[in-house]
């Protein structure tokens, strides 16, 4: 069955709706309208009983009016809009957010004590802006966790130039608006650490950017954690040494030497 049949008489999630091609908005709404959906190759379509619930980060009115949101639809999945404020304007949740997130990472890394914010750490969390929302701070604590091997992690854990700030700020400032883990006792001792120079990172100038300046930065934090190791860093990222070898050149990370 597909997703609406496996969502009979229950609920449905449709993340970021905003996103959806005409040519799929022509078909939601044919289901939200009927109530039933065809199978591929059926001749016979299923009645669906099941509540929708869709989320997205655009201005559908907007989209309404520029043409690439059907207002048909839009009324019909309209019905009990919420307004979700932006982590930004939620700062009382980042810190318990982080602290979860940090305790998860820790969990999954199979580290018996989770490290705790210090307050230069909490400042610099609260100072910025969070244009990546919620999956920004998760992927900024996954990297502290990975870089701190003590029980403290500090602003010299987060990546501040991507933040906004320097490591010799004295005060938080407001940035400008922009837009698997190995167990510990595999770690490599810090004193084996490989030699390796990292390029300073290029300012983002659009989403794609980001995302690869986020990959980059999970790459140059896993090849600390592991002391240059090729292998043992695939391994902590999830990946093949060959995926790992071609995102080294495509980032322009060096090679550790052997």
């Amino acid at each position: 069955p597909g997703h609406f049949e496996s969502a009979q008489g229950g609920t449905i999630f449709l993340d970021e709706v905003g996103d959806m091609p005409l040519s799929t908005q022509v078909k939601l709404l044919r289901v939200l309208e009927e109530r039933k959906v065809l199978r591929l190759g059926a001749r016979t379509p299923t009645v669906v009983d099941a509540r929708i619930i869709a989320a997205t980060n655009r201005d559908l009115e907007g989209e309404v009016t520029a043409g690439r949101f059907r207002q048909d639809l839009f009324f019909r999945l309209n019905v009990f809009p919420l307004d979700i404020p932006p982590l930004r304007e939620r700062t009382a949740e980042i810190i318990p957010l982080a602290t979860a997130f940090i305790a998860s990472m820790c969990e999954q890394m199979s580290r018996r004590t989770a490290p705790r914010l210090d307050p230069s750490a909490v400042a610099a969390l609260q100072s910025y802006a969070w244009p990546g929302n919620i999956r920004e701070l998760r992927n900024i604590m996954h990297r502290a966790v990975v870089l701190t091997h003590g029980d403290i992690i500090s602003e010299s854990h987060l990546p501040l130039e991507r933040m906004g700030r320097t490591l010799s700020a004295a005060t938080p400032e407001r940035p400008l608006p922009f837009v698997t883990s190995a167990p510990d006792g595999a770690r490599p001792p810090r004193t084996a650490r490989a030699a390796v120079t990292i390029p300073p990172p290029i300012p983002s100038a659009n989403l794609k950017d980001d995302v690869e300046q986020m990959e980059r930065d999970r790459i140059v934090a896993a090849l600390d954690e592991c002391a240059g190791n090729q292998t043992r860093t695939a391994t902590l990222l999830g990946i093949t040494r060959r995926v790992l070898l071609n995102r080294l050149d495509r980032y322009g990370i060096p090679r550790p030497r052997k």
